[in-house]
């Protein structure tokens, strides 16, 4: 009878070893004392992968909070030139509203209204879109049985964060549309 072909195959011996956190341990010289003790040993702590695990999500996050300000920062210079674009198509109305004794805030609050309502006009899909997106990575990653993926399903402080997005999309457009009446109308005069 011949020996199953799993016999002909070395197995390595794996010891697995949970180390005390509060220990100090120089991974290096224990690898060269544990080949030297036992031939052919080797020693694997983990530490690397979980360095390179770290710095990528380190780095996605980064990346996330980037696209955040750039996005922030394109929705205010939208603001800006829509504003501009709204006082130079309405020029000759804001002359004669300055004529008749309207001061700038009351011109700034209908451009400020405005930009308010479009704010929140924009920002509401955005977030029924946002919330199909965390459910659906919720519902995926569910699916899948992995110890590395983290639990999506947000917190209710998260959720409410999220809520509260709209309201400070319309206060930005709301105090840059403002902010670029009131310098305009500054120089109008």
């Amino acid at each position: 009878m011949r020996p199953s072909a799993s016999s002909d195959l070395p197995l390595p011996t794996i010891i697995d070893v949970t180390v005390d956190r509060a220990a100090e341990i120089d991974t290096g010289d224990l690898g060269q004392r544990l080949a030297a003790a036992v031939p052919g040993a080797t020693l694997d702590d983990h530490g690397m992968w979980f360095a390179r695990l770290t710095t990528f999500v380190h780095s996605v996050q980064l990346v996330a909070g980037l696209v955040v300000a750039l996005t922030c920062l394109v929705a205010v210079l939208t603001v800006v030139y829509v504003t501009l674009s709204g006082l130079a198509v309405h020029h000759d109305i804001i002359e004669m509203l300055h004529l008749i004794g309207a001061e700038d805030g009351f011109i700034a609050r209908q451009f400020q209204g405005h930009a308010l309502k479009l704010g929140l006009a924009g920002a509401v899909p955005g977030l029924l879109l946002a919330v199909l997106t965390v459910e659906l990575l919720a519902l995926a990653a569910g699916r899948v049985d992995s110890f590395l993926l983290p639990n999506i399903r947000l917190a209710p402080e998260q959720w409410v964060a999220l809520a509260l997005v709209p309201v400070a999309a319309g206060i930005i457009a709301m105090l840059t549309a403002r902010v670029t009446v009131m310098r305009r109308l500054s120089r109008m005069i």
